[in-house]
């Protein structure tokens, strides 16, 4: 998934010259202070960039037919609900952002003033790029996934892994010839391979549990009425 997090950091950055190329026509003046800006336009499109991904990727393929139509509608069908799902938040976020320096634009201090100015059509720019352009390199990085082609370099095919659901049924498939096995000789499989077998999905879903179970807990203390109150307290001061 390099190309995923090129695309991310590319987003970025012509939103940043977007913004700044509309100020250079405005005529606003650039400081030195203004040089700091790109560090914090940096981290608000890749914010963005990490939510739309993590939310594509927990999103679930409602077919796994191997038709390329039908592979073309189940990631415009994911595309949808990832947008549906974070759109709110990141809109929410940038127009807060957009707010803030807003305020700071009302400084009497030019320095100050300008740098905020440059900050409020990048700041709008970042998130106009996150949810076209970027959107758009995950759509084409995952028909890149599904025709197995290699991550850099598109032009090559990788060869195909079995599917997961294969795997499992020749882990059955396996473990009832083995049965069948066990039947006629009367000699037990041997222990090591029992937990090669069964090990790796139990750590898997233990460690996934354990990081529900911090989450649930930060989120059920974070959303007391007295944590609110510190928190709030904490940003005002």
């Amino acid at each position: 998934r390099a190309s995923m997090g090129v695309g991310a950091v590319m987003s970025t950055t012509m939103g940043m010259l977007a913004g700044f190329g509309v100020m250079f026509i405005a005529g606003i003046p650039l400081t030195s202070i203004t040089g700091m800006l790109p560090f914090i336009l940096v981290g608000i499109g890749l914010d963005d960039a990490f939510i739309i991904t993590s939310e594509y990727f927990r999103s679930k393929p409602a077919s796994t037919n191997d038709n390329r139509d039908d592979s073309d509608d189940i990631i415009v069908q994911r595309v949808h609900y990832t947008i549906q799902e974070v759109g709110l938040s990141i809109t929410t976020t940038t127009i807060t952002t957009g707010v803030a320096f807003g305020l700071g634009a009302t400084s009497s201090i030019p320095a100050v003033y300008w740098l905020c100015l440059y900050a409020i059509p990048a700041i709008v720019m970042d998130f106009v790029f996150a949810i076209t352009f970027f959107v758009a390199i995950i759509v084409i990085d995952e028909r890149r996934v599904q025709e197995s082609r290699r991550d850099c370099l598109c032009c090559l095919t990788a060869p195909n892994k079995p599917k997961p659901e294969e795997t499992e049924n020749e882990k059955t498939m396996d473990a009832s010839s083995g049965h069948g096995q066990l039947e006629q000789n009367d000699e037990p499989p041997a222990a090591d391979s029992a937990i090669a077998v069964t090990a790796p999905p139990r750590e898997r879903e233990s460690t996934e549990l354990f990081v529900d179970k911090i989450m649930k807990t930060y989120a059920t203390y974070l959303l007391l009425p007295w944590v609110q109150v510190a928190v709030v307290i904490s940003f005002l001061a």
